[in-house]
């Protein structure tokens, strides 16, 4: 796909409103690459790449709040227990991940701390590609 083309389905994908700075990130990165890969995202595949992030934005906040303590609390007989926002943290990083395998992208393995979000397209998508051959011929 050409660069101005590419520019031209990033520019149409607007970001949903409301998103912060990771969130915008992660929107813009995933339609550059869905750009340049020759490929449009279905209703389905908008809706969860919006809620991907959505979810990130989400996981920035839990994130700095996080920071702020400590990882270690007191359980109900005293004991030490993990910090109930670790597994919200966790169940974040998991539900984007999710999101993002449905419309064949991912996480990238460099991408695993908290500026992360960066994505890239992993997984050959077969029932799109056989759409694409089909509908462009041998050489899509």
């Amino acid at each position: 796909m050409n660069f101005e083309r590419t520019k031209s389905v990033v520019n149409e994908m607007r970001a949903p409103s409301g998103l912060s700075a990771a969130g915008k990130k992660l929107w813009k990165k995933a339609v550059r690459e869905v750009a340049d890969a020759g490929l449009i995202l279905t209703v389905n595949e908008e809706e969860w790449l919006a809620s991907a992030c959505k979810l990130t934005d989400q996981l920035e906040v839990l994130q700095a709040a996080m920071a702020e303590q400590p990882l270690w609390v007191r359980g109900s007989q005293g004991q030490p227990v993990p910090n109930g926002m670790l597994a919200e943290i966790r169940s974040h990083h998991h539900l984007i991940a999710q999101l993002l395998a449905r419309i064949k992208l991912d996480l990238s393995d460099a991408d695993a701390g908290s500026d992360s979000n960066l994505i890239r397209i992993n997984r050959p998508n077969p029932q799109r590609a056989g759409a694409l051959k089909r509908w462009r011929g041998a050489g899509a």
